[in-house]
């Protein structure tokens, strides 16, 4: 629900960049709120149409959210209008918005996600600290992250001829 808020909170916001996290979830709860608004005025039978009002609420978060994800893989927030070609578009808008994000900082701002890191360090999946094994391997001796306790995966912890 804290990925809706913030959406909602930068609700006209088409600059810098959103994670993959940010924008799946606001579209996973928003998507399940207009069901549920639709259904409810099925169910109802208001004179008015429920759902349309808010539809019409969350189209410009909606637009907002979709150009900070296309600027968080560097491309243009112009991009959206690929969406327009039939089927073709929208697969096209589908692929971008599950790819991963720039590493580090592009032209659009800093990384969503923090801090940059090193092709030699790895972060946890949990809270995204970022951490070396090889230079830190005795802190890590009980694989788990120092700052939110989640296990570590132990691919990170072998070490290759």
């Amino acid at each position: 629900m804290n990925w809706y808020l913030k959406v909602f909170r930068n609700y006209a916001t088409f600059k810098g960049r959103a994670d993959r996290a940010e924008f799946w979830w606001f579209t996973l709860i928003h998507l399940t709120m207009l069901l549920t608004v639709a259904l409810i005025d099925e169910v109802l039978g208001f004179g008015f149409n429920l759902s349309v009002v808010y539809f019409l609420f969350g189209i410009i978060p909606s637009l907002a959210v979709s150009v900070r994800r296309l600027h968080d893989i560097n491309c243009s927030g112009s991009w959206l209008l690929v969406g327009l070609i039939p089927i073709l578009g929208k697969l096209i808008l589908l692929w971008c918005f599950v790819q991963y994000g720039q590493r580090g900082d592009n032209q659009y701002g800093p990384n969503p996600r923090g801090t940059l890191l090193s092709e030699d360090d790895i972060a946890c999946f949990n809270c995204g600290t970022p951490f070396n094994p090889e230079d830190h391997r005795n802190e890590f001796e009980d694989r788990v992250c120092p700052e939110c306790g989640a296990p570590l995966p132990d691919r990170f912890f072998t070490t290759h001829p």
